[in-house]
């Protein structure tokens, strides 16, 4: 979204005003009926998620402002594990390769217990992503990398992610644009625990 520039999308089609909540794409079961249908209609030997938006933790991903009913209502990081796990058992699948969300907050460690067990790498920002345009430049250089190495390991596919998504304008990672992490999932249980411990002796 660029503040300076008119949006043009023609809409063809409004929802009854009566329809609200239904065939919205933050309602999560219109997500998780557009990830059976996809799943179904598409079968492919390995699968990804992106997701591009605004996020806020444990509060919730997206919102759905295009279908002319008003209102918009975030996604939980709960009702993204239900629908993503429903799919997978439906299609037979054991996991995701990836999960990639585009998106503030949503690397933050509340977050990642939603997606234990649902993908080998999830992508994220754990704080707030600054430079938008940089997302989508990125996001570009991911897919490109993808499909010109469609063979690359999860863990190969993740440091060439992390090493690229600083911009080439020059600007601090850090100190500019926030952090873009891939987590290895496969540690996750290992880091729940001593998480858990560590949460323990502060209380103690």
């Amino acid at each position: 979204f660029r503040p300076h520039l008119k949006r043009t999308t023609v809409v063809q089609e409004r929802f009854p005003e009566g329809s609200k909540y239904k065939n919205r794409m933050d309602d999560p079961i219109v997500f998780g009926d557009f990830l059976d249908w996809s799943m179904s209609n598409y079968p492919a030997e390995r699968y990804g998620l992106f997701f591009l938006d605004h996020g806020g933790s444990w509060f919730g991903f997206g919102g759905d402002h295009q279908d002319g009913l008003g209102g918009s209502n975030p996604i939980k990081p709960r009702a993204f594990r239900r629908e993503i796990q429903s799919s997978l058992e439906k299609t037979d699948i054991e996991k995701l390769d990836f999960i990639n969300f585009y998106a503030c907050l949503m690397g933050a460690t509340e977050v990642l217990d939603a997606f234990d067990g649902l993908c080998d790498v999830f992508y994220a920002n754990p704080e707030i992503c600054y430079l938008w345009w940089n997302n989508h430049e990125t996001r570009a250089k991911f897919i490109g990398h993808l499909s010109n190495n469609p063979n690359v390991d999860n863990i190969s596919l993740a440091k060439y992610e992390v090493a690229n998504w600083m911009p080439s304008n020059g600007l601090e990672y850090e100190t500019n644009i926030g952090v873009h992490c891939a987590y290895d999932m496969s540690k996750y249980p290992a880091f729940k625990e001593a998480f858990k411990k560590f949460s323990e002796d502060l209380l103690t």
